[in-house]
């Protein structure tokens, strides 16, 4: 769930990659403005916040466990994904196999309130 969530911030289609070039602008614009800095580094705690309660989420069902950092777990995650952001736009990918690889690291567990397949 954490990946198909994430992967809204890829350019994995036409959409998305106009989206993507719009952020990768707007976050250059925002290196020499301090207002969009502020705008931009809101944005970045909004998402941090998400994939960390995500985390905290996963605690909770077994999907990760107790003692896993979520605060460090959502940063590592969320600069893979910006990673292959960047990289995107420079006309590299998008591979998702890094993304998952870093999700997998930090969710290794099962979910005990999964219902079985049937």
């Amino acid at each position: 769930m954490i990946t198909a969530g994430l992967a809204q911030l890829l350019p994995l289609d036409a959409e998305r990659k106009s989206e993507c070039r719009l952020r990768q602008e707007f976050l250059g614009l925002a290196a020499q403005n301090p207002q969009l800095t502020s705008t931009a580094r809101d944005r970045e705690m909004v998402l941090l916040r998400q994939v960390e309660t995500a985390i905290t989420n996963g605690k909770e069902c077994g999907e990760v466990a107790p003692d896993h950092d979520a605060v460090a777990s959502a940063t590592t995650i969320l600069t893979v994904c910006h990673g292959i952001m960047i990289r995107s736009g420079l006309g590299i990918g998008p591979d998702l196999a890094p993304l998952e690889s870093a999700i997998d690291m930090v969710f290794d567990g099962s979910c005990s309130r999964s219902i079985p397949a049937r």
